[in-house]
């Protein structure tokens, strides 16, 4: 959903959030990897490592547009961004 240029902000949230419900997020909220296995703790599940790409990627995605997005989650266009920028460039000129 990420690769496409009409996705919608917390439609992509809210896929990822059913896809992971009642999993363990490979990936902390710090962007760190979980450790897959501790020899201490053998209780401990085993954590499939093969997501984490995958996660780092989206969590990078979700901080890129937490901004660029209209209310009702519509991803701003291209132009839009680029109107944006300039706008909180001639702010920060101002200051």
């Amino acid at each position: 959903m990420m690769d496409d240029s009409s996705a919608n902000y917390f439609e992509v949230q809210k896929a990822f959030d059913a896809y992971w419900a009642g999993k363990i997020i490979p990936v902390r909220e710090e962007n760190e990897v979980r450790p897959i296995h501790d020899p201490a703790n053998q209780s401990l599940p085993i954590i499939d490592t093969k997501y984490v790409a995958e996660v780092k990627t989206y969590k990078a995605w979700l901080r890129y547009y937490e901004f660029l997005h209209d209310e009702d989650g519509t991803i701003f266009p291209p132009s839009r961004m680029m109107a944006e920028w300039e706008r909180q460039m001639k702010e920060r000129g101002k200051q």
